[in-house]
């Protein structure tokens, strides 16, 4: 038996879907007893199917929906339930007001005034609320940039926090510097104390050297005077005679 979708035509997609599953049933049974000729049967068990599993999908998509508004439901519940006691007790006591003016219509011009002092209050109740309300709001948004500045004190601390462990590191490291260098001044301090002890002695040996050479000039200027003195003495004459009775010439 040939079964075809062409003649499907339904604006209800439930009714659509329907139809395609008690077609796609149909093919079945077809395809068992042999009927099926046109092989449109697996295309509408396939189809069927593919169908039916999207149709699964949007439902759990719609209860998933559902679950998610459940809490907003019931806080909508609770808000409606308080606001039908609100009407009731301002319905109580627009009653009793009624009834308080009915039985006092002498004093109706007083309780009329009482009345609108009343609806006074009531407004200026309407008001606050109103305020009140306006200043929930904007205490929302303080909270949400508080909770903004918040975010980036605790990053400026986590910033401020590796930069103390930075200088830690750095301060431990000149402090190892430190003690190197104290170590590298002492050390210095201890070959300048030698050398100040080495400069003494040299200065000492030097200062001996110059009384020295100083005794040195002296006696080299008195053996200068002596030889300036010898040579200044004249030698005596001597007279040579020359063999045969002839004079050398001096």
């Amino acid at each position: 038996m040939a079964v075809g979708t062409d003649d499907v035509v339904d604006s209800n997609p439930t009714s659509a879907r329907y139809v395609l599953v008690c077609r796609a049933l149909s093919a079945l049974l077809a395809m068992r007893r042999g009927d099926d000729t046109t092989g449109q049967a697996g295309k509408l068990v396939t189809q069927a199917v593919r169908d039916m599993n999207e149709h699964s999908a949007a439902l759990a998509n719609r209860l998933e929906g559902i679950a998610a508004n459940e809490a907003e439901l019931n806080q909508l519940r609770r808000e409606r339930t308080q606001a039908e006691a609100m009407v009731r007790d301002l319905k109580q006591q627009f009653e009793d007001e009624r009834r308080n003016s009915q039985e006092r219509l002498a004093g109706m011009s007083r309780d009329w005034e009482r009345t609108q002092k009343r609806n006074q209050e009531l407004e200026s109740v309407v008001a606050l609320a109103k305020a009140k309300l306006a200043r929930s709001d904007k205490l929302h948004e303080d909270i949400t940039v508080e909770r903004d500045k918040s975010r980036k004190l605790v990053e400026l601390v986590k910033q401020l926090e590796k930069q103390r462990s930075s200088l830690v590191s750095a301060q431990m490291k000149w402090e190892e510097e430190r003690e190197d260098l104290m170590q590298t001044v002492r050390q210095a301090g201890e070959q300048c104390a030698s050398l100040r002890d080495q400069v003494s002695m040299m200065s000492t040996h030097v200062a001996a050297m110059e009384s020295e050479a100083t005794r040195s000039r002296s006696r080299i200027r008195e053996l200068e005077d002596a030889l300036r003195a010898r040579s200044s003495a004249k030698p005596p004459a001597t007279k040579h005679k020359r063999r045969g009775g002839a004079r050398r010439p001096t």
